[in-house]
């Protein structure tokens, strides 16, 4: 496994997260009730990219143990990741916790773009 990608879809899989809920923060915040400009706070930061740096280790491990080398091998393994995980995940919170399924697909949008981001980068990048 490549430190370096690891290292690199970390941080970009932060950022694009970030950008991702600037764009839906506004109907994310109409559903939670919050101020659409309202930032995290540092530490929850701080969780978010160790959060990432497990998610891009796991994905890592599945990627050289399918030797996995191309985007498309990526994606593929992207699409069925998350169709496993958070798909699965969010559908029961919305399903048994009453979680509102707009506020569902916000995440799981994310979710895929994280992982389809990790994936593809961590394929084709040995």
């Amino acid at each position: 496994m490549n430190i370096i990608a690891i290292v690199t879809v970390v941080i970009g899989a932060f950022v694009l997260s970030t950008v991702y809920y600037m764009i839906t923060g506004k109907a994310r915040a109409e559903i939670l009730g919050t101020g659409p400009d309202e930032r995290p706070e540092p530490w929850k930061m701080l969780v978010e990219l160790l959060r990432n740096a497990v998610l891009a280790g796991v994905i890592a491990w599945f990627v050289h143990e399918q030797g996995i080398t191309t985007a498309g091998g990526g994606l593929a393994l992207a699409g069925l990741a998350w169709l496993g995980f958070p798909a699965v995940l969010l559908s029961g919170s919305v399903i048994w916790d009453n979680v509102r399924a707009k506020l569902a697909v916000i995440h799981g949008g994310d979710w895929l773009i994280k992982i389809a981001f990790m994936a593809v980068l961590l394929g084709v990048w040995q």
